[in-house]
């Protein structure tokens, strides 16, 4: 885990805690990278937010609500994105392990499916040669 420190994360992290423990319906922020870079891999800043939310004591049945269903119902997109039913926008991670029991879970994919098309994970690794 990528340890963050300081009074304002120290801050973030009470207020974060605080409203899960009163199961407002949190949302991820992260947005990085906006742009091409190399700096991050995508979905990278996402993992380590998932991460910090955990440190803050957050259930990873929570974090699973932010990283999926919250962002579209904040944003009344609900019917389209966030959860999988007929009807709605094939976008999801096939994952080998429960991200609703542990963080760590996430870095378990296996599959990714975009707009209903299956990419295999490996098939998104840069090759070398």
């Amino acid at each position: 885990m990528h340890k963050l420190t300081g009074n304002g994360v120290q801050r973030a992290r009470q207020a974060a805690r605080f409203l899960a423990d009163k199961d407002y319906p949190l949302l991820l922020a992260s947005d990085y990278p906006s742009s091409p870079s190399f700096a991050a891999s995508p979905g990278l800043s996402t993992y380590y937010e998932m991460e910090q939310m955990a440190d803050a004591g957050i259930s990873a049945a929570q974090i699973f609500a932010a990283a999926t269903i919250n962002g579209p119902r904040q944003f009344g997109l609900d019917e389209q994105y966030g959860s999988i039913e007929p009807g709605k926008v094939a976008n999801l991670l096939i994952l080998d392990k429960n991200p609703r029991l542990k963080v760590s879970n996430w870095l378990t994919i296996d599959t990714i499916v975009l707009h209903g098309t299956a990419i295999k994970r490996e098939d998104l690794a840069v090759n070398s040669h």
